[in-house]
């Protein structure tokens, strides 16, 4: 399944939005070698792959990836959410 920022390259019909959101572990700014940013995007991606497909989708495309502070969510952790437009192609 394509997970993109932009474009697929091919004709295709919108299906729904689908968004996840994950909790980073860890301290990114720590010098160990703990997970970090790009472990979170990974599994932002996987859980919208999941949903895409349980939607019958093809792709997801036009993806943000975003962090968002305690505040705005509630809780105490830096959350990273991702969302994207789910769609079928018709080619």
């Amino acid at each position: 399944m394509i997970v993109s920022a932009g474009e697929a390259g091919r004709d295709y019909v919108p299906i729904d939005i689908v968004s996840a959101v994950a909790i980073p572990e860890g301290s990114w700014f720590s010098t160990g070698s703990g997970p970090g940013p790009e472990d979170n995007i990974d599994t932002l991606k996987e859980s919208l792959k999941e949903k895409a497909s349980a939607l019958r989708a093809d792709a997801v495309i036009h993806c943000r990836f975003e962090y968002v502070s305690p505040d705005a969510l509630g809780g105490n952790e830096v959350k990273m959410i991702a969302y994207g437009t789910a769609v079928r192609f018709t080619d």
